[in-house]
């Protein structure tokens, strides 16, 4: 497995567990830990949440992403029916849900733009006779193969 692939993963489950944490753990504990991350929009805070795990399992996950995105559609529901606990005391809003929806659409859309950036990167940096239909030869490849070829073993 390549090393950003587990990157990914490890970033991934790191920031599941952040926005979990953020997000169901009631307003007065979160404020006597001091914790006061985010923008003050909480659609905002939503949207960025969603767009930036998806984009962290699509790295990690690459062949995944529709099952990342119904996952993450439904952690985002989950998150929402859990606020409306008592124990957790927090505000249930639909369009929380729907900012976590908007969000994941865009973390897949830079997803795939960032997929498209290295991939032109990739073609740009390769000789244009490996890319082409050209044959991959020379006379000086030739020669050294046939050289390697007469000589006895």
């Amino acid at each position: 497995m390549k090393f950003h692939r587990v990157a990914g993963q490890v970033a991934f489950v790191v920031a599941l567990t952040v926005v979990l944490v953020l997000a169901l753990l009631p307003l007065p504990r979160l404020k006597d830990f001091g914790i006061d991350v985010g923008f003050h929009y909480d659609k905002l805070n939503h949207g960025t949440a969603f767009a930036v795990l998806i984009f962290l399992g699509s790295l990690g996950w690459p062949e995944r992403k529709i099952t990342l995105l119904i996952v993450l559609t439904f952690v985002g529901a989950g998150i929402e029916v859990l606020q409306g606990l008592t124990l957790i005391a927090r505000d249930v809003d639909v369009l929380d849900w729907v900012a976590d929806c908007i969000g994941l659409a865009c973390g897949l859309a830079a997803t795939m733009a960032s997929k498209a950036i290295r991939l032109q990167r990739y073609q740009s940096d390769m000789p244009s006779r490996l890319i082409g239909s050209e044959p991959l030869s020379s006379p000086v490849l030739e020669s050294i193969v046939s050289a390697r070829l007469d000589t006895p073993k």
